[in-house]
């Protein structure tokens, strides 16, 4: 059966817990705690008299009706006020008041509609004397019988700790186990670490951070000792663990931002978004949380552009700079990305060293083909081959006019074509090789002695590679997996080896040479069209093009508003 519910409450219950009724007044029957919210009665007044005179009240009135030791333990005191509740309910249901605990379940029901609280309770074995005689075993018992009877649709649960409430390690495992079993599918969790002993406090308020749940609140109860002595719930506010998981958030994305995963940052980021506008929606948060959510959307704006750069989709990148969201880093990304600016063949180079970075070996082979191919077609159209090309009819593929072609620059791509490309008219170019072939007939028709020379460089490099690309073809077809041990593997088998890949292998480069390679090729391809060195070529201590850009502002901004959070003092 599914769970309606999405929320609940866990509570470590204290000595501090229960109010009995005596003389008019309702009294805890222990509270030998510090209580940093307690709002005391003023001075002089009756209510801190009485207040002042609790345990006599207890020792002499409560004790006495039990017939118990005026020093008797919290636990044989509230086993016997349980013995007793169970004999006469009516009498002493209106002689019984939870203490801290009814204001936290109470702010709880108000604010998020609460319907399951689990309480951490103690029940130790007599070995632990000294532990044993605060349990709160009956405590819970007392506080499940009354919150029945007062708010019918609530459930209590008791989650048992038998152990030692001192041993840390112990407490983590039972907090851990409780945390795997109960907070699958919710999304918020109250928390109230006020009672139990200071090791089970920071057990439980780390195994809840690290549930991972969507929203996580403390429960902090303001102890108005007036209230507490007229049998009233005191007040409770809501603090929000936001500063530890903001650093989890904040971290978890540096370290994707360090490899590169923009998507997985944006996934991070929104849900850090939702988190704050449960913030916001449950009055838990000042301006400044507000204000972080603009900044928060600025950096999934550069991020989503990164994205956009990694699918290769410059259109929608340029469009995406065009949003009010990424005004800010507008300036930084626009000679890179807007309109024109887009270099998509310097796009994927640098995908090919992120690839490789990443050990990504079939991504870094696909951007591998994609780079070759889109280099014959950046040099195509620098040396003005365009013009040849029915663009028109045909703007995204390939399809040579030859009406429109010099008989000299003709022969020579036939020479290197062969004779299949006098059969067809228009001539689609079906490939990197034919590509190939045209873009040396150009040069050879120019007659550019610098031309020349680059293209020499730039075919060595093109032909050291081309065993490689078709490996990346045998890969997609296969569905086999590849790995930089793998590749290695294979090439040393197929240059041994005489079969349909040995005219490649024979002269490919070993594996960890490639990007040398195909920095060459964008070296050689900026000298001949007589571009500048591009600063983002290179393989040591050399930029990502606009993935560093991107990255080291968003970092920036994630430091701004952790800052800008920092001094939100409603939060802390």
């Amino acid at each position: 059966m599914t769970r309606s519910i999405n929320c609940f409450a866990c509570v470590t219950i204290c000595t501090s817990d229960l109010s009995v009724k005596i003389e008019g007044y309702y009294f805890p029957i222990n509270f030998d705690r510090y209580e940093p919210n307690i709002i005391l009665p003023p001075s002089g007044s009756n209510e801190e008299a009485l207040w002042n005179q609790r345990e006599a009240f207890v020792q002499e009135f409560l004790c006495e009706e039990l017939k118990l030791d005026k020093f008797a333990s919290f636990r044989d005191l509230t086993q016997e006020i349980f013995k007793a509740y169970e004999q006469n309910p009516d009498f002493w249901h209106q002689r019984l008041r939870p203490g801290r605990i009814w204001g936290i379940i109470t702010t709880a029901i108000e604010k998020f509609q609460v319907t399951e609280v689990y309480c951490f309770v103690t029940d130790q074995s007599e070995e632990e004397k000294s532990g044993r005689l605060k349990d709160t075993i009956y405590l819970f018992n007392i506080l499940q019988k009354w919150l029945k009877k007062e708010i019918p649709d609530l459930t209590l649960h008791s989650e048992i700790i038998k152990t030692k409430a001192v041993e840390q390690d112990a407490l983590f495992n039972l907090y851990y186990k409780f945390f795997s079993r109960v907070s699958p599918g919710q999304n918020k969790i109250l928390i109230s670490i006020k009672g139990g002993t200071g090791q089970m406090q920071t057990a439980l308020r780390i195994q809840a951070m690290a549930s991972m749940v969507e929203f996580q609140a403390n429960l902090e109860p303001e102890l108005n000792i007036i209230k507490v002595l007229n049998g009233e719930p005191s007040s409770c506010k809501l603090n929000a663990y936001w500063q530890y998981i903001r650093s989890q958030k904040y971290q978890a994305i540096n370290k994707l931002l360090q490899r590169w995963d923009f998507d997985g940052s944006i996934q991070l980021l929104q849900d850090w978004q939702r988190y704050l506008q449960i913030l916001i929606q449950e009055n838990i948060a000042d301006s400044n949380v507000n204000n972080s959510q603009v900044k928060i959307e600025q950096i999934i704006a550069a991020l989503e552009i990164a994205v956009d750069c990694f699918n290769l989709d410059n259109f929608k990148a340029s469009q995406d700079l065009k949003r009010p969201e990424s005004h800010p880093f507008r300036k930084l990304l626009f000679n890179l990305v807007a309109d024109n600016n887009y270099d998509r063949l310097l796009n994927l180079y640098t995908q090919c060293r992120i690839y490789w970075e990443l050990n990504q070996i079939a991504n870094f082979l696909s951007r591998l083909a994609s780079f070759c191919e889109e280099t014959l077609h950046d040099l195509i159209q620098g040396l003005e081959g365009l013009q040849y090309f029915d663009k028109v009819n045909y703007p995204d593929d390939w399809f040579l006019n030859k009406s429109k072609v010099e008989t000299d620059l003709w022969k020579q791509f036939e020479k290197n074509e062969g004779s299949k490309c006098n059969n067809k008219f228009p001539y689609r170019l079906p490939g990197r090789f034919s590509k190939r072939n045209f873009v040396n007939a150009l040069i050879q028709y120019r007659g550019n002695l610098k031309e020349k020379t680059a293209w020499q460089k730039i075919t060595e490099s093109l032909t050291k590679l081309d065993y490689w690309i078709e490996k990346r073809n045998e890969i997609v077809h296969s569905a086999k997996g590849v790995s930089l041990e793998s590749m290695q593997k294979s090439l040393a088998r197929d240059k041994k080896n005489l079969n349909k890949d040995e005219q490649f292998a024979s002269v490919a480069c070993e594996p960890d040479e490639i990007l040398v390679e195909i920095t060459n090729i964008s070296n050689q391809t900026s000298w001949m069209l007589n571009q500048p060195k591009n600063k983002f070529v290179g393989l040591n201590n050399t930029s990502y093009y606009i993935y560093s850009d991107i990255r080291d502002w968003v970092v920036s901004q994630l430091i701004e508003t952790r800052n800008l959070l920092h001094s939100s003092a409603n939060l802390c």
